[in-house]
């Protein structure tokens, strides 16, 4: 480590690559990333302008409209005094006079640079110069294009084979080694393919594609397959199959604009916490007739609150006392269970695998109880509505109960939390069991012959996510298949089609690929409605398309 004296303070920082813990790696690689994409002052602002009269000049209006983007982003950040920079320094800090670091999140490093304000930008400037060079040279030894000495080669390749195999064991769960194991195996993997002896690779990369297919991620897809359709040609294995599924991947992501290559994980703060928490304080707080002064009195001040339903994020005490002033649920977690119960998390997600993949009715019911008894007592009223929602998918299989019964059944349920004429009020903000609930509701009113009135409510619930911007969860993601479904049945073609593309278009800025298949195949099956022919080449290649994406992912439901 090395020691700065800033602002009269003895500041440690990492150094090394070595010494860096992943997480403080990752956040210094994403600010930096930014910068150099989108930048921080008003220099950069000039290079985007620059760059959108060349792109305009050269008709190339996607890049120019991209570099437009940016150029807001960047702007955005000067008015708010963001410095991706400062932040990549910041991430880099180890202790301040002695105390540790341990707040990542982006509140708390801009809380960090604010205690050392009187840093001299050119001492921040130099240092990251020096640093990058310094990781650059560290990483030209874990990253290697090129080795003179083949006993180095194989040392990198052990220390990553060693990282494969600790992740393998410490990561039980499959949700978060799917976030680092791809890209490590990606990276042993391009330096076992240079030697001749491959021995073991190809099933490694057969499993981590199994990783992939089973939590239906697209991150580092194409190049996973691409190695093991290396090593199984140099096995002399006949991998024709995959030669074709490949270049069709290709195709398809290029046509979508996703991007494809293989890169570092940076985690969004939303996988794992409410983005939109403020926004759910400030619809709560108004049901309740609650001024902003009331709602943070004795909490925090009425500016930190304000800058809270303007989109900062708050500490979990502050979060949970607001919360409790106004009466409602503090919704921290991006959960179907409100709770802090790790392992009743875990068999949650069994429950949801068994359900919508094995279809074991008995195995459901047999883990239901398990978690029943392990949340006990804690039973808000999302917990209840989950358990009880999951007793009512049991109860249909078992007893063949009519659509029209399971309507109302769910709509009780969902009465737990919130008064269903809200729907489309733009005054709710939802969570994954409520918007679960509304989706079962709507398909059984279609299934009973009352289209138009399942329409009617989901097109209420999809303006209102449009509004909360909650389109994030899968839920939604099903919500929206669906209604484009039934307007594709009604002949709103154009409307369908649009819903569909975007729906995919999302699903895959995740790297996601649930439902993906059938987003695609439904805009395969619309444009055959539209245009009345097989032989249309859009029809044949957004099937193909669809038939490769199913292969690989299968069409069965899940749930996150």
């Amino acid at each position: 480590m090395k020691s700065l004296l800033i602002n009269k303070k003895i500041v440690r920082v990492y150094d090394s690559i070595d010494e860096m813990p992943i997480v403080n790696f990752q956040k210094y690689n994403k600010y930096l990333l930014i910068d150099s994409g989108i930048g921080s002052d008003a220099d950069d602002i000039d290079a985007h302008i620059v760059k959108i009269a060349k792109y305009i000049k050269s008709n190339n209006n996607r890049k120019a409209l991209q570099e437009l983007q940016n150029m807001r982003q960047n702007i955005y950040m000067v008015n708010s005094e963001i410095s991706p920079k400062y932040l990549a320094f910041a991430a880099l800090i180890h202790s301040v006079d002695g105390k540790e670091v341990n707040d990542l999140s982006d509140d708390g490093l801009k809380k960090l640079l604010q205690d050392l304000k009187e840093v001299k930008h050119s001492k921040v400037i130099d240092f990251l110069l020096w640093l990058k060079k310094k990781v650059t040279s560290e990483l030209e030894t874990y990253f290697p294009g090129d080795f003179v000495n083949p006993k180095e080669k194989e040392e990198v390749i052990s220390r990553f084979y060693q990282l494969m195999q600790y992740v393998n064991v410490h990561y039980v769960e499959e949700q978060q080694k799917v976030k680092i194991y791809p890209l490590l195996v990606c990276l042993w993997g391009n330096l076992v393919i240079e030697g001749k002896d491959t021995e073991g690779s190809f099933e490694i990369f057969e499993k981590t594609l199994e990783l992939l297919r089973k939590q239906k991620s697209l991150y580092c897809l194409l190049e996973i397959m691409r190695l093991h359709i290396l090593v199984g040609l140099k096995e002399k294995r006949d991998m024709s199959k995959e030669q074709e599924d490949i270049k069709i991947l290709q195709s398809f992501f290029e046509e979508f604009g996703y991007r494809a290559q293989s890169q570092i994980y940076v985690p969004q703060a939303n996988e794992i916490m409410l983005e939109h928490v403020g926004q759910y304080l400030s619809t709560e707080r108004k049901k309740v007739n609650f001024t902003q002064e009331k709602i943070s009195d004795g909490i925090c001040s009425v500016e930190s609150y304000s800058r809270i339903e303007n989109g900062r994020k708050p500490s979990w005490k502050n979060y949970k006392a607001l919360a409790e002033k106004i009466g409602v649920e503090n919704r921290y977690y991006v959960e179907l269970l409100n709770t802090g119960k790790i392992e009743a998390l875990l068999l949650r997600r069994e429950i949801s695998r068994i359900l919508f993949s094995e279809k074991s009715m008995d195995k459901v019911r047999e883990s239901l109880e398990k978690l029943m008894e392990i949340l006990g007592e804690d039973e808000c009223a999302q917990n209840k509505q989950y358990l009880k929602f999951i007793e009512i998918c049991i109860e249909k299989e078992y007893s063949h109960m009519s659509e029209e019964i399971c309507c109302e059944e769910y709509r009780k349920v969902l009465a737990y939390s919130m008064n269903e004429n809200l729907i489309g009020e733009k005054k709710h903000i939802y969570t994954k069991v409520e918007i679960n609930l509304i989706n079962h509701i709507s398909v059984c009113l279609a299934k009973s012959g009352k289209k138009e009135q399942a329409m009617r409510l989901i097109r209420a619930f999809l303006e209102d996510t449009d509004q909360m911007k909650e389109d994030k969860y899968h839920e939604t993601k099903l919500a929206k298949l669906n209604y484009g479904r039934w307007l594709s049945d009604s002949g709103e073609y154009s409307k369908a089609d649009s819903i569909f593309m975007d729906g995919a278009k999302q699903i895959m800025e995740r790297d996601r690929a649930e439902l993906l298949d059938q987003y695609i195949g439904e805009i395969a099956y619309n444009k055959y409605l539209m245009n009345g022919s097989e032989k249309n080449e859009q029809i044949k290649r957004y099937s193909l398309y669809a038939l490769v994406l199913s292969k690989l992912f299968g069409t069965d439901r899940i749930y996150k």
